[in-house]
C-alpha cells in the first residue's frame, strides 16, 4: 500500500500561517483519485511535510507531468517531467523551486505515493494576495496517454482569509482583544472543517466561523419547539401506500419554493419553515408563487408560538385556516418581535384559502410519498457543529435528533433530502442542504407536516 505525500519546504520572511486546500481534478476515467490532504495548515518559515493520500485503479508502467503555479490569476510557472525520475523546477525570480521526486516504476495499482518539496520565497506574498498560490499537477500515462493523477493545491495566508471573512460577512468587534478572541475560535473552526470534511461532506466557512457553539446556537435563532398538536394531527397522517415514488423530486425548478430567507437573530425559524409550506402548497394549486410574511406569524400567531422565543409549524398551520396570510413585501421582516398589524397590508392567500394540515409518517417512504404532492415543513437538530460549519455535499451524521430548528424539505434524490433553510444564502449550498435518506439523520422524520390550501377562495 502507498500514499500520496507531497512534502513542502517553504522560506518567507516572517512567520505565517498558511492555510492549504486541495481538489482532485481528474474527471470519472482518470486512474487515479486524491482523498485526502493532511495538515490543511504548516507554519512558514520552517520546512513542512504535507500527505496527501489516494488510490490508482490500475498498473501504470510510467507517466509524465505538467506542473503550473499560478500567483492568484496570474501564471507564474509551467513545467514538466517524468514522474518515474526526480525533477526540480525553478521559480521565476528566484521565488523559490519545486522538487517531484521519483516514484518506484512501475508503479502497482492500490494506493499510490508522490512526494514534492516546495521551497517558496517571501516574494510570493509581498503584494498581499491573500492566494499565495496555487499548484496543477497533471500526470498522463506514457503508453497509452491517459490520465493517472490530477491534483490542484492552493495555499494561502490564513491572516488574509481572516480579513477576507470579517469584510465578506461584516464583522466588527468590540476591540482588538475580542477581534482576538473570535480569530482564535475561527482558525480552531476552520480546522475542525478541514479534518471532518471529505468526499460525502464538506464543512467550512461560513457567518457562523467565528463564533463557539454557544455563541452560534444563539445566532442561529434556533426557535422550533415541539406542540402537542403534533401528535393530534388535524387531517391525518400521511404515509406510503406503497405508490410508485418519483426517483427524484426538486419543487425548486417547478417554481413553488421562493428565494432564500434570512432569519437574523430571531428564534423565528419555525414562521420560515410555515411560510414555506405554505408558499408551496398555494402555488401549486393555484399556479401563483407568492412570498409570504413571516413578521405577520411572528407578531400575530399567538396560538402555542411565542414570535422569536419560539414556536412550531403544525399550530401556526392551524392559525392560518382563520386568517388572511400577507405578503412579504407589505408585512416586512424586522428579526424581532412587534406588535400584530391586522390591516394596511396585501393579501397574499385569503382568509379560508388554509385548509388544515396533515404530519407525515416517521419514515423515509413517507416522506418522500408527501414530497412528491409539495414542499414539506420538518423540524431538525441544528445546535453542532456539523451544522454550524457546513458548507457542502450530504450531511449523514453528527446532527443528532433533539430538534430545534424549522426548515423546508423542497425535494430529493436517490440518497438525500433536499432542504431550504433560513439563514441567508451564504450558508450551506446557497441556502440549502442536503441530508441523508439513511435513517433518520437530524431528525428529519420525527416532526414533518404540511398545509392543505383551497385555491377557489378568491383573493
Amino acid at each position: 500500500m502507498k500514499s500520496v505525500v507531497f512534502a513542502s519546504a517553504l522560506a518567507v520572511a516572517s512567520a505565517e500561517t498558511v492555510n492549504l486546500s486541495f481538489k482532485d481534478c481528474g474527471s470519472s476515467s482518470t486512474h487515479g483519485k486524491i482523498n485526502s490532504l493532511s495538515p490543511d495548515s504548516i507554519q512558514v518559515p520552517g520546512k513542512s511535510t504535507v500527505v496527501g493520500t489516494g488510490v490508482l485503479d490500475s498498473d501504470q508502467t510510467s507517466a509524465s507531468f505538467s506542473l503550473k503555479v499560478k500567483k492568484g490569476i496570474i501564471p507564474f510557472l509551467s513545467g514538466k517531467g517524468n514522474l518515474c525520475e526526480d525533477t526540480t523546477i525553478n521559480l521565476p525570480l528566484g521565488a523559490g523551486s519545486f522538487k517531484v521526486k521519483a516514484l518506484s516504476c512501475p508503479v502497482k495499482a492500490g494506493d499510490v505515493s508522490v512526494e514534492v518539496d516546495l521551497d517558496l520565497a517571501s516574494s510570493l506574498f509581498e503584494d498581499g494576495e491573500n492566494s499565495l498560490a496555487t499548484i496543477h499537477i497533471d500526470a498522463n500515462a506514457d503508453d497509452t496517454g491517459d490520465q493517472v493523477l490530477c491534483m490542484d493545491i492552493t495555499a494561502s495566508l490564513a491572516s488574509a482569509n481572516w480579513e477576507e471573512f470579517k469584510a465578506k460577512y461584516g464583522k466588527v468587534y468590540n476591540g482588538p482583544d475580542h477581534e482576538a478572541e473570535h480569530k482564535s475560535v475561527y482558525e480552531k473552526n476552520m480546522q475542525w472543517a478541514a479534518e471532518n470534511s471529505d468526499e460525502q461532506t464538506t464543512f467550512g466557512e461560513n457567518q457562523f466561523a467565528d463564533l463557539t457553539q454557544e455563541q452560534y446556537r444563539v445566532a442561529a435563532g434556533l426557535g422550533y419547539k415541539a406542540s402537542s398538536l403534533s401528535s393530534l394531527p388535524h387531517l391525518g397522517v400521511h404515509v406510503h401506500n406503497g405508490e410508485e415514488l418519483a426517483a427524484s423530486v426538486d419543487w425548486t425548478t417547478k417554481g413553488a419554493v421562493t428565494a432564500v430567507k434570512d432569519q437574523g437573530q430571531c428564534g423565528s425559524c419555525w414562521a420560515f419553515s410555515t411560510t414555506g409550506g405554505l408558499e408551496g402548497a398555494w402555488q401549486i394549486a393555484s399556479g401563483s408563487l407568492k412570498s409570504l410574511s413571516e413578521q405577520q406569524f411572528v407578531d400575530c400567531d399567538k396560538n402555542g408560538s411565542a414570535g422569536c422565543q419560539g414556536g412550531d409549524m403544525a399550530t401556526a398551520f392551524q392559525w392560518a385556516e382563520n386568517q388572511a396570510l400577507a405578503t412579504e413585501q407589505s408585512y416586512p421582516y424586522t428579526a424581532r418581535d412587534g406588535s400584530c398589524k391586522s390591516s394596511g397590508w396585501t393579501t397574499a392567500i385569503p382568509q379560508g384559502g388554509v385548509t388544515g394540515y396533515k404530519s407525515v409518517g416517521q419514515s423515509t417512504a413517507d416522506l418522500k410519498s408527501a414530497l412528491n404532492l409539495g414542499p414539506v415543513s420538518v423540524a431538525i437538530e441544528a445546535d453542532q457543529m456539523a451544522f454550524q460549519m457546513y458548507s457542502g455535499g450530504v450531511l449523514s451524521s453528527g446532527c443528532g435528533t433533539n430538534l430545534d430548528h424549522g426548515v423546508l424539505a423542497v425535494g430529493y434524490d436517490s440518497n438525500s433530502f433536499k432542504v431550504k433553510n433560513s439563514w441567508g444564502a451564504s450558508w450551506g449550498q446557497n441556502g440549502y442542504l442536503q441530508i441523508s435518506q439513511s435513517g433518520n439523520t437530524c431528525g428529519i422524520h420525527s416532526d414533518a407536516s404540511y398545509p392543505t390550501v383551497s385555491a377557489s377562495v378568491a383573493v
